[in-house]
């Protein structure tokens, strides 16, 4: 329970800095709570301690490989309601899908932009389904990854240094006049 109660809201808010902190203080501090009861009760309970610590060991580690999916959730959960209407709000682009950005994060000049995408037909659920990669109608670019909210509701996460209006194409670049 130690586990999701410090992971979840760091999955919530989507901050690397909230997760160094899990992954740096909040974790050892836990693991070292645990093994510190463990040594004051050690004669009596020291199979439970150690299958604690393991089961500790295993939540955390269970939630940083599905970072993404446990972050889904708990935002969708908390937020969903607020984004669902600032989507249904917008105008719809010429040929595209509804649309807000729903999370993004990265460093200097690199930034990775997942968005919230509202298909009233649910052509993303088979995409969704598979985590799939490509391109899709209604989507601008080519995505690596597409994941079921809720039915008709999608995170659409793009590649590094694209967004919704900014496919990638790099800019050509001038020569320098002597």
């Amino acid at each position: 329970m130690a586990a999701f109660a410090g992971f979840v809201p760091v999955a919530a808010f989507g901050s690397a800095f909230a997760e160094l902190l899990y992954l740096y203080l909040f974790l050892p501090l836990a693991l070292g709570l645990v093994l510190l009861v463990g040594l004051v009760l050690a004669k009596r309970h020291t199979v439970s301690i150690l299958v604690a610590v393991v089961v500790f060991g295993a939540v955390t580690w269970f939630l940083f490989n599905n970072t993404d999916a446990v972050q889904n959730t708990a935002r969708w959960s908390l937020y969903g309601k607020q984004y669902r209407l600032r989507v249904l709000a917008e105008r719809q682009p010429l040929g595209q899908w509804k649309h807000a950005e729903w999370n993004s994060w990265g460093l200097a000049d690199s930034k990775t932009v997942v968005y919230l995408v509202y298909d009233p037909a649910n052509s993303l659920a088979e995409a969704a389904k598979n985590h799939a990669a490509g391109t899709f109608a209604g989507i601008p670019c080519s995505v690596p990854q597409v994941s079921r909210l809720a039915s008709h509701w999608y995170a659409v996460e793009f590649y590094a240094n694209q967004s919704w209006n900014h496919c990638g194409v790099k800019p050509v670049e001038h020569k320098k006049t002597p």
